[in-house]
């Protein structure tokens, strides 16, 4: 497997676990990234401002964080890119006031 991709879904947001996995892969695969992995989170507003004010010293929500890493795994030898939060709720907001599906949000934020 090229990309080893890990999807942490809070509980109230479980069920879109192989929609990031392969919106990711196609990104991946687009942009003919070189073989590695990456963790993406599917969480809450209250919980992503939390990491926003703690690692960008915005103390307000948002709709996705990322997190480049960029070392290699000493187990695996694979390259970690990193990690994507996203907050499903926010998402869900945008997708409705797009008039689109909470899974296009999903995909396009990932």
């Amino acid at each position: 497997m090229k990309y080893e991709i890990a999807v942490q879904a809070d509980p109230d947001w479980s069920g879109s676990e192989e929609l990031l996995r392969s919106a990711a892969r196609h990104t991946l695969e687009h942009e003919s990234a070189e073989e590695g992995s990456l963790t993406i989170v599917l969480t809450n507003q209250d919980a992503i401002r939390d990491l926003n004010r703690s690692f960008a010293g915005e103390d307000r929500p948002t709709d996705v964080l990322s997190f480049v890493d960029g070392t290699i795994d000493p187990e695996s030898g694979r390259l970690y890119f990193g990690d994507i939060i996203i907050a499903a709720d926010i998402a869900r907001d945008q997708a409705d006031e797009a008039e689109h599906t909470l899974s296009a949000e999903l995909s396009l934020l990932t």
